[in-house]
Formats: C-alpha cells, structure tokens, sequence
C-alpha cells in the first residue's frame, strides 16, 4: 500500500498509486506501459514530482538496475527536474557495481557513466517519428 493515494471518484473512494510510484513502477516494468519507446516519451512529459519520494520507491526494491535506471534518469532531467545533488549521491552508492544491460538493451545501447546501466539508445534522448516530445503538439 506504499506510494498509493485514495480518491473520491462519484461518492466511491479509489486506491491509486501516486506519481512517484507510477514512475518507479512503469521503469521498473515498461513491458506494462507500452514499451521503452512510450516509457521514454511519457518520462520525458513529466514535470514535477517529489524527487526524494521517488528515490525513496526506487531504493526500496532492492534493485539495483532499476536504481541505476532511475539515477540516470533523474541525473538526465536534473535541471528540469531540480534534482538535489544528495539525492543522486544516493542513488548512486545503491546503482550496480558493473555495468548491467537495461530495459532490454541487451549490452548495446548508451553506457551511462557512472550508473553502471547499458540504456537503449534514445531512452534519454526520445524522439518520436524523428521529432523530440517538445515539438509534438
């Protein structure tokens, strides 16, 4: 029941997991939300969150790819994101000791330096159909 938040939809009150989980949640699993492709463009959209909450779900599924996953990704969006430099020392410490394929890459892909994770190429840098996310209507 961690990161879940409870709404009132027409008097019936609905269990929904909060943006911070959602986000771990769908890295962690992209299988579920479409593909990297769409996990890359949806993380792209984002816009404000609780970064240290979302560190917080990413560290406690012990995991460290997914840890790796998420640290390159906020280190990727730090100033839009206004990510705390603690935070991504945090992460760090916890990301793989080697390097790890992830989301799929298997080995090829974008080496992020640091975070010990082989990325897909454009997962940091999404496009779609050639066009980066913030020139599509």
């Amino acid at each position: 029941m961690s990161g879940t938040v409870t709404t009132d939809r027409r008097g019936l009150d609905v269990l929904a997991t909060g943006v911070e989980r959602t986000l771990v949640d769908c890295i962690e699993r992209p299988d579920l939300t479409g593909g990297v492709e769409e996990l890359a463009n949806a993380l792209h959209s984002v816009k404000a969150f609780d970064v240290g909450k979302f560190a917080e779900f990413a560290l406690g599924r012990d995991n460290r790819t997914l840890v790796g996953v998420c640290g390159a990704w906020l280190e990727s969006r730090k100033d839009d994101l206004f990510v705390d430099k603690q935070v991504l020392s945090e992460l760090k410490r916890a990301a793989p000791p080697v390097p790890r394929p992830a989301l799929g890459s298997d080995g090829k892909g974008q080496a992020k330096e640091g975070w010990n994770v082989v990325l897909p190429s454009d997962f940091l840098n999404p496009s779609f159909e050639g066009m980066s996310p913030e020139m599509m209507p």
